[in-house]
């Protein structure tokens, strides 16, 4: 009787508003030929937008080694894949576009990187560094970044053997010191980028918002400021200490709903970000970018988001006409100092 009531129910659901018009019949051979060109598209979308990420991002690493302290590791400047770097759908569209198989291809390499000085190109297998063997296969992506790491410390200099056109090479490069905080990109359309601290992201939707490299070069650098900066650990720390007042209360029955741990995250955010977007300002012009429109991306982002334009006590940020105008003020400090021959660093408060 129970199955009979819910038939009754279910019924109209599934006559009463069925598409009226004939479908078109498909054929499964074609769906999967054109399954395999949109494959095609959306790994070229996800190369160029890794390319254009590091491009931008990597020399900033580099030449504003110096603000992150002890936080810096060798680099040779370049980014391998093969066939099993973007899981398994994308396998048959890698081999077509780029011709990578099992072993580790060179896919780029960011501008005046240590292994492109050396000679290096795109394509180029690679097979060794010094004695250590380069990985294949399907872990082979995430297995050099570890090992290489550990390869390069305390290293000056590093022969990398590859194979190019069946010619083995050897190229002697010097490895470079850049801000251990690598740059991955995430595949999600927000306008949004983010530190945690050991890393910088940047959004698919961030680097379709950034008009150009300077914009880009800004926020990246801004990210970086917050990890150089010791913002995250800051952040955690203030956190931690709401959470001890959350716990005495509890202790005593009183349930504080973690209102301050919430408090203690959020302590000193909006000048967090005023101080990332003053010390980042000053990496990206340490980086010979061009920075004296710099200022209008806070004017588009206000376009974008028209909340932002508001100013208040529980804000995470500051507002977008306060980032305007010190910003603005900040291009004027760095300039000045260039002009007077200083050295390209931020002001701090004891100076």
């Amino acid at each position: 009787m129970l199955l009979f009531l819910r038939f009754l129910l279910l019924a109209p659901l599934v006559t009463g508003c069925a598409p009226i018009t004939k479908q078109v019949r498909v054929d499964d051979a074609m769906q999967a030929i054109e399954a395999q060109k949109q494959h095609e598209a959306a790994l070229q979308v996800r190369m160029r937008d890794l390319e254009r990420a590091h491009r931008v991002g990597d020399p900033i690493l580099e030449k504003a080694a110096s603000f992150c302290g002890d936080e810096v590791k060798p680099r040779l400047g370049f980014y391998a894949f093969n066939r099993h770097s973007f899981g398994e759908e994308m396998n048959e569209a890698t081999s077509k576009l780029y011709g990578w198989s099992e072993p580790l291809q060179i896919g780029f390499l960011y501008p005046d990187s240590p292994l492109l000085l050396a000679g290096a190109k795109a394509g180029d297998v690679l097979l060794a560094f010094d004695d250590l063997n380069a990985p294949v296969g399907k872990t082979a992506t995430n297995e050099l970044g570890n090992k290489l790491d550990e390869h390069l410390a305390g290293r000056d200099k590093v022969v990398v053997r590859v194979l190019r056109g069946g010619q083995e090479l050897a190229l002697t490069a010097i490895p470079k010191k850049s801000c251990a905080y690598p740059i991955v990109v995430d595949f999600s359309n927000d306008v949004n980028a983010w530190a945690d601290g050991s890393r910088i992201g940047i959004a698919k939707g961030m680097l379709r918002f950034t008009q150009d490299d300077t914009e880009l070069a800004l926020v990246i650098a801004h990210e970086l400021a917050h990890n150089a900066m010791g913002h995250i650990s800051k952040r955690r720390g203030n956190s931690f200490i709401g959470l001890i007042l959350d716990t005495i209360l509890a202790t005593r029955g009183v349930n504080s709903g973690n209102i301050f741990s919430e408090i203690g995250a959020g302590a000193f955010s909006q000048e967090f970000e005023a101080e990332a977007d003053y010390a980042g300002l000053y990496m990206a012009a340490a980086s010979g970018f061009k920075i004296e429109e710099a200022q209008t991306f806070w004017r588009r982002m206000a376009a974008e988001q028209p909340a932002s334009i508001r100013s208040g006590h529980g804000a995470t940020h500051p507002s977008t006409p306060y980032r305007f105008t010190a910003m603005e003020k900040t291009v004027a400090e760095i300039r000045g100092k260039q002009a007077e021959g200083k050295p390209l660093k931020p002001d701090l408060k004891h100076d």
